[in-house]
């Protein structure tokens, strides 16, 4: 049994149930709402740790990238990551750093590093400030779509015969002395529920220390890093690659381009109400984001530039004394008073690796009980022996938009896009209807009957700022709201007051992410 239906909760059930665990994973709100939908997106070592002596963790989290990438090409997609630098002293100090790396990260020779000249920075990204750029160092990383990413592994998972399920909300542990289950209450209905299960895992990433308070009054182990991110349009930003800046803290600041926007990220600031769900974005750490692009790029941007804007929260493992900045991001297993296997900190690179580490406990659990012996446990297909739902798909993405296009009569644009977001089962979305939701719009009427009868949505916003990304990625997202609210209401049979209702809820939290406080 596993509470938390992001990241780490996912990877979970999917390794647990194809070793032949029965595996039942329930999650509060929507699969991804929290951590899991807001980070940079990016499957990445962390060259900064390689700084704080965090090898393992590099090494771990670097050599996942290629796993991830074998398991889904279309969530996992190779790209050069820019780092400029002022000096020829700082090009060679780089050039040494990311050797380390890629040797950590076992990177092939194919996609190793190089140096840039002055001339090759200002072919490639010429609205870098030439006094900032006179060199950079070009290495890869890959890009996701984290909420997508969560949904794969759950469907696979699901696939395997576990059961998941959102909006059903934990509030209590079965049994006395031992955890014997939990009881969880549906959002939907209000009716509550029992579910049995020999061991519970508390995958609640921000929330673990609430969710420990289940077993016991117990001190919390947690710190709350809040980062932001905002979203430009990439006529305002134009970049053409991934590019690294460095903040006035010391901390890399990404300039990503995803469709139409260049996104920039993250910040970090200890954040002190564990009880928040969605954290706000507040004006200084958009400034910070702002200030930072005007340091590295000829280009000013004011927050009436922005057109998306997101904030979430990293559960690192405290450590007394250290600012958050300096808090490793490797995550730690142990087991509560009642049995509860509890996982904390962790990226999203490392999933895989992080659910190992979950199952070694929860094998120990499980022998312990005499339920089953240790061989059982870790029998049956591993987590990495087949790809992701839409994975079976060519790592050359964009020769497959280009012939997807072509084969259905879609622009260009909306091709990569589908290809980027659905992979091998495109073909499927677009059997559910390839029409525009709106007169012009990119987003697809099949991808909203997929999200829906695939990807479990039953909220607007589960569509529009999770299954999509259109709330943060499409600065048009405006003339999409009405009608996806309206397709939803036939698909999921909302009343016109219900209707009415999400409208006015999504339309709310756009106002309110992007009235900075």
């Amino acid at each position: 049994m596993i509470i938390g239906g992001g990241i780490t909760g996912a990877g979970v059930a999917r390794a647990a149930s194809q070793r032949g665990l029965s595996v039942a994973l329930l999650e509060a709100k929507d699969f991804s709402s929290g951590t899991s939908s807001k980070s940079s997106k990016l499957i990445h070592g962390g060259l900064r740790y390689l700084a704080m002596g965090h090898f393992r963790v590099v090494r771990h989290t670097a050599r996942e990238r290629a796993v991830v990438h074998a398991l889904a090409p279309h969530l996992c997609e190779p790209h050069w990551m820019v780092f400029p630098v002022a000096s020829r002293r700082w090009l060679v100090l780089m050039d040494v750093v990311v050797r380390i790396y890629e040797m950590l990260g076992g990177v092939k020779r194919s996609d190793r590093h190089s140096r840039w000249s002055r001339g090759k920075v200002a072919q490639n990204e010429p609205a870098l400030r030439p006094e900032k750029s006179r060199y950079a160092v070009t290495f890869r990383e890959y890009l996701t779509d984290d909420c997508r990413l969560v949904l794969a592994n759950l469907r696979d998972a699901a696939a395997s015969g576990a059961q998941v399920a959102n909006y059903l909300s934990v509030d209590g542990l079965l049994g006395q002395n031992q955890a014997e289950g939990v009881t969880a209450q549906c959002a939907l209905t209000g009716r509550s529920i029992q579910v049995k299960a020999a061991v519970v895992v508390n995958a609640t990433g921000p929330w673990v220390d609430a969710t420990r308070q289940l077993e016991a009054d117990v001190e919390p182990r947690l710190v709350l890093s809040r980062g932001i991110h905002v979203a430009v349009r990439r006529t305002d930003l134009p970049v053409n690659n991934l590019v690294t800046m460095t903040g006035s803290d010391g901390r890399p600041v990404f300039a990503l381009p995803r469709g139409p926007v260049t996104y920039l990220g993250t910040t970090d600031t200890r954040h002190l109400d564990p009880a928040t769900h969605h954290p706000s974005v507040e004006q200084v750490d958009v400034d910070f984001l702002l200030t930072t692009v005007e340091h590295h790029f000829d280009i000013s941007l004011t927050s009436e530039q922005v057109t998306g804007a997101w904030a979430g929260l990293r559960p690192l493992i405290s450590k007394p004394g250290q600012p958050t900045s300096e808090l490793s991001r490797k995550d730690e297993v142990w087991v509560g008073p009642r049995g509860v296997v509890t996982v904390a900190g962790g990226k999203l690179t490392g999933y895989l690796q992080m659910a190992d580490d979950v199952l070694e406990s929860v094998d120990t659990q499980l022998s312990a009980q005499q339920s089953l012996n240790s061989s059982a446990v870790f029998s049956g297909t591993t987590s990495t022996s087949k790809t992701l739902p839409g994975g079976d798909i060519a790592s050359d993405l964009s020769l497959a938009a280009q012939t997807l296009a072509a084969n259905h009569d879609l622009a260009l644009p909306i091709a990569e896009r589908l290809v980027r977001r659905y992979g091998s089962e495109t073909e499927a979305v677009i059997t559910l209807g390839k029409e525009p939701v709106a007169p012009g719009a990119h987003l697809l009427s099949g991808e909203i009957v997929w999200a829906v009868q695939v990807d479990g949505a039953l909220f607007l916003d589960d569509v529009l700022v999770r299954r999509t990304g259109s709330m943060w990625f499409d600065p048009e997202v405006g003339v999409l709201i009405e009608p996806v609210a309206e397709q939803l209401a036939g698909l999921l049979g909302w009343t016109s007051e219900q209707t009415s209702e999400q409208i006015s809820l999504l339309e709310r939290q756009q106002e309110t992410d992007l009235t900075f406080i």
